[in-house]
């Protein structure tokens, strides 16, 4: 299968599991705990101060009864500007009423080296490492059956799970009738524990890809249409939270530089520098969030392939044109690919041979007679 629609497949695919794999967004209407002070959101995004992360609590479910299945989320923006150490946990609370606690869900994540380390607090020992920086949606799912209660914690990303399994914890929460808090803190009772040193980011939704334009590298900011060898593209993405250029990368996009039809692929970074091996091929750009990044996709696509002349119609091979006042012999220089990687040129076989006609003629001695035939 070309290439193209390979990577239009995947994506698409990536996109869809990623907007329909959540059942609830929680994550709005997030206030300071000291004095109750409501965090707005901006667009989507949720900006929890570093100075009020010492407690930060929703009261979207406050007092939320258990009863069947219910999943509550909080969308988590894990940028690659976290520093080793830094530490924030999100954790949701149980209780027999609104105001009365007996137990909680508590999540922490650390940056650990390259890695983040999601860990389930008291409810158990596991973990879950995240290796790349990106947006993830942390998922807590609480069930009551035939007056059993569990819980589970997944990034749903990742389709990883953490049980709710401490045993003197899990007798609370069978004691429990409603889900009291979701709420936020970046470190230790102990000043000198790791803490989070940076506000926390969180989205309403995931922010999603509208478009992408490729423009010259060299002055930032005229459009390409027509590549030439030696010029520098540059993607600029549309995000419905603003736009992205190429510097700094944003981790939340992958970029995929490719031929038209092809299984060739050029290069995953947002600026590419066309060669002379491009000759004769169209470029094409596919943005997406990939599986831990922005929702949406998009693309863009030269007018023609690199190295035609602006305004230039594409010809076939052998195809003359009669404005340049070519013979019409079928041998005019083609430009459009012949999928080798060379531009096209006038083919032979499209062309035959002159061929001589000797007529004898034995009464009045006629001339010889030479046709030549045309490809058009």
């Amino acid at each position: 299968m070309k290439k193209a629609l390979v990577i239009a497949l995947t994506l698409l695919m990536t996109v869809a599991f990623s907007s329909t794999a959540f059942a609830a967004t929680v994550t709005e209407g997030w206030t300071t705990r000291d004095n109750n002070t409501p965090i707005e959101p901006v667009g989507k995004t949720i900006t929890i101060p570093d100075t009020a992360i010492g407690g930060a609590s929703t009261y979207a479910i406050r007092g939320d009864a258990i009863d069947g299945t219910k999943t509550y989320e909080a969308i988590v923006d894990l940028s690659k500007e976290y520093q080793h150490g830094e530490l924030f946990c999100i954790s949701l609370g149980f209780g027999t009423d609104a105001d009365t606690y007996n137990t909680e869900f508590s999540v922490c994540t650390q940056k650990s080296g390259d890695d983040f380390i999601v860990s389930a607090g008291v409810a158990g020992a596991d973990s879950i490492t995240v290796t790349e920086p990106g947006i993830y949606t942390y998922q807590w799912t609480v069930s009551k059956s035939a007056d059993e209660i569990s819980a589970s914690f997944e990034i749903a990303e990742l389709g990883q799970t953490l049980e709710f399994a401490d045993e003197g914890e899990l007798a609370k929460l069978q004691d429990s009738t409603v889900v009291r808090y979701l709420w936020a803190f970046g470190g230790g009772a102990d000043p000198s524990s790791y803490q989070l040193d940076r506000d926390l980011v969180l989205y309403t939704a995931k922010p999603e890809i509208q478009g992408v334009s490729v423009v010259d590298g060299t002055d930032g900011y005229t459009p390409v249409e027509i590549p030439q060898v030696g010029q520098k593209l540059t993607a600029n993405v549309t995000v419905d939270e603003g736009t992205v250029g190429s510097y700094p990368v944003d981790e939340n996009i992958s970029y995929v530089w490719s031929y038209e039809d092809s299984d060739t692929v050029l290069g995953t970074e947002p600026v590419y520098t066309v060669t002379e091996d491009n000759l004769g091929k169209k470029i094409v750009l596919t943005v997406s969030g990939g599986n831990h990044g922005y929702a949406g996709i998009a693309s863009w696509s030269a007018t023609d392939v690199v190295g035609a002349e602006p305004g230039e119609e594409p010809t076939e091979p052998g195809t003359d044109d009669p404005t340049t006042g070519d013979s019409q012999d079928g041998t005019a220089v083609g430009n459009t690919d012949k999928g080798n990687g060379q531009p096209k040129t006038g083919d032979s076989s499209n062309v035959l041979p002159f061929v001589a006609l000797l007529t004898l003629a034995a009464a009045a001695g006629t001339a010889v007679a030479v046709k030549r035939r045309t490809n058009q």
